[in-house]
């Protein structure tokens, strides 16, 4: 694909093709839904994070601290003392990233580093360093349902993290794999500490072997030709990976659909707002959920068991206040098998959950075997705070601790003190297991809760003035989308920030569709809601063929930049159909769609829009 001058043709810049396994990691991390209290003191530029390692292995380990700087969306890492150092420019094909790994301690031993203010993973490795790539899009991170991938026979695993202003939220995840264990905490601004992630004595073999015993789960395990267990992929990586069978749900999926063809369903998404209800029927293959006055204001298509397990596709869950929070709702009744015993939904008792013979026994089993029943097992395994995660917003200092990997017990958690790099451990009795902050959470709408799904196609950058530019700016700046003045613009653009790329030339690339991953900030206003539309004129003649609007983006009250993907919104609309670009035109539009505040989006680097054409 190439964008033509005016008077002679130049090459355009492709965008590497990442397998289809592979994620970008533009913002790895949890995203946060509300402010600290002005009367409780802000989060320090940086905080203690330390790591023990109790794995009862001699092997070497290797830290990693990647994300992004809340304070510019530049995407990076962080060493030992918590300096930012952003990623150079990817390449095609994706080029190496540089060894952003810290030595880590060794058995039985603790070692202290700096975790800065970020959105990011904390990844630590066993015996080899962690191969990390760097495509156009950003940084390439493991994707081990794919056989080829050059991690695939390294045990591995990472923590997920967001430290802003408003405090530390930090957790333990199984949304991708389930791996070598281990526990977060954090030492809270009254000098408590919180943990979770342990498991069960025996808890970490125990797993696997579950899944050996549990007929058609048994693919879902990987190991090294020598025979060492490295995981379990979680479902969804497992259907892709030829490990579990894509109708694995599907019977029950069926006893919902018809159970609720006869019958309601009534949904209600905040615990803090009972009056809040919606009601589904089922007609056919859809499910429509209606509010009370029996207006339609979201439908489903009757899921297929990866959506289910992935809670996207026909589950997706944008970022708004009505279909987000009703499809998190199914998300989780379909995977713990409540919704055929019980017609209000969520059901949070987990005495109730994975009772059916047809569920999802990775999450049956992992929260099985955690000390405190907690688990990040699938995507909004937060539903009814059921998460392995812990938050303060004002932390004095974090924790990861590596837990064996034989059958022993963990060892004690460290006791909470003012922290020293020292290469001994500090062990003193567990602190006991504290409730999650119901509140602030992870949103992630797809078999990761934090990166977004893999994108293909060529890259355009959002630059100033207008402009979509194959090549990105030197820094970040910013543009103001106007105030929507209090009206609803869903899906018509009103003062739209507009940028377009003329004379491009491109063949278009069947099963490939456009995908954009736009960084916005509506700072303290609440309510405000980012939308974006993509327009296609094939031979620049001033006509497009092909318009798709996605859904709006509800953005947080908290100031920093958040990440609006097109792949994780969802189409709005779409009218037109696309054909090979012949000096064509792209155009993209941003604007608010709800509220009464302007946003930004940020611009020169960072935001990317990508196309299916080469």
């Amino acid at each position: 694909m190439r964008m033509r001058r005016k008077r002679s043709p130049a090459p355009f810049a492709r965008k590497a093709l990442v397998a289809a396994a592979a994620a970008v990691l533009p913002a790895a991390g949890l995203a946060v839904t509300a402010p600290v209290p002005a009367a409780e003191a802000a989060a320090p530029g940086t905080i203690p994070l330390t790591l023990t390692n109790n794995s009862g292995t001699g092997e070497q380990v290797y830290v990693y601290n990647l994300g992004t700087e809340l304070s510019t969306g530049r995407q990076g890492w962080a060493d030992a003392d918590g300096t930012f150092h952003p990623w150079p420019a990817g390449g095609n094909p994706p080029s190496p990233a540089p060894d952003a790994s810290i030595a880590g301690p060794a058995d039985g031993h603790s070692m202290t580093i700096r975790m800065p203010k970020f959105s990011g993973r904390v990844y630590f490795s066993y015996g080899r360093k962690l191969d990390f790539r760097l495509t156009t899009g950003g940084l390439v991170q493991p994707a081990v349902q794919n056989p080829t991938d050059p991690n695939r026979d390294i045990l591995f695993n990472w923590s997920e993290y967001t430290l802003n202003d408003s405090g530390l939220w930090i957790n333990s995840t199984q949304v991708d794999m389930f791996s070598a264990p281990y526990a977060v905490g954090v030492k809270r601004g009254d000098g408590t500490v919180a943990t979770t992630g342990h498991l069960e004595p025996g808890g970490y073999q125990g797993f696997f072997d579950a899944l050996e015993k549990q007929p058609g789960w048994a693919g879902l395990v990987q190991t090294r030709s020598d025979g060492t267990v490295l995981r379990a992929l979680a479902p969804s990586h497992a259907i892709e990976a030829g490990g579990l069978r894509s109708d694995a749900l599907d019977d029950y999926i069926d006893r919902v659909w018809s159970k609720y063809s006869t019958s309601t369903l009534t949904v209600t998404p905040f615990a803090h707002q009972p009056d809040v209800t919606y009601h589904g029927r089922v007609s056919g293959d859809t499910m429509d959920f209606t509010d009370r006055s029996g207006t339609v204001v979201a439908s489903f298509q009757k899921p297929d068991s990866d959506s289910v397990f992935g809670c996207y596709k026909r589950l997706d869950a944008p970022n708004d206040l009505v279909r987000g929070p009703i499809s998190r709702t199914l998300c989780a009744g379909f995977n713990r098998s409540t919704l055929l015993e019980n017609p209000h939904q969520p059901d949070t008792t987990s005495a109730d959950f994975y009772k059916d013979g047809v569920t999802n026994h990775y999450a049956r089993e992992i929260h099985a075997r955690t000390v405190d029943g907690k688990a990040y097992a699938f995507a909004f395994d937060d539903v009814g705070a059921h998460e392995s995660l812990v938050h303060d917003g004002n932390p004095q200092q974090a924790y990861v601790t590596l837990d064996p990997l034989s059958d022993a017990p963990a060892p004690p958690d460290p006791t909470p003190t003012d922290p020293s790099p020292s290469p001994s451990p500090t062990p003193s009795p567990t602190p006991s297991p504290t409730d999650s902050s119901p509140g602030p959470t992870p949103s992630p709408t797809g078999p990761s809760p934090t990166g977004p799904v893999p994108v293909t196609g060529d890259t355009f950058h959002l630059r100033s003035g207008g402009r979509l530019s194959t090549t990105a700016g030197e820094g970040p700046s910013s543009e103001t989308l106007a105030s929507a003045g209090g009206a609803n613009h869903d899906g018509t653009p009103h003062r739209p920030l507009v940028l377009q790329a003329e004379n491009v030339d491109g063949t278009l690339r069947p099963g490939e569709a456009t995908d954009f991953r736009f960084w916005v900030d509506a700072g303290t206003a609440v309510g405000v809601g980012q939308q974006a539309r993509v327009s296609y004129d094939l031979t620049g003649d001033g006509t497009f063929e092909r318009v798709e609007t996605f859904r709006y983006f509800a953005s947080d009250p908290v100031p920093g930049h958040e990440e609006y993907a097109g792949s994780r919104s969802g189409l709005h609309s779409a009218s037109g159909s696309l054909g090979d670009l012949d000096g064509g035109t792209i155009r993209v539009e941003i604007w608010n769609a709800i509220g009464d505040a302007p946003s930004t989006v940020q611009v020169e680097t960072g935001s990317v829009l990508t196309v299916p054409f080469g």
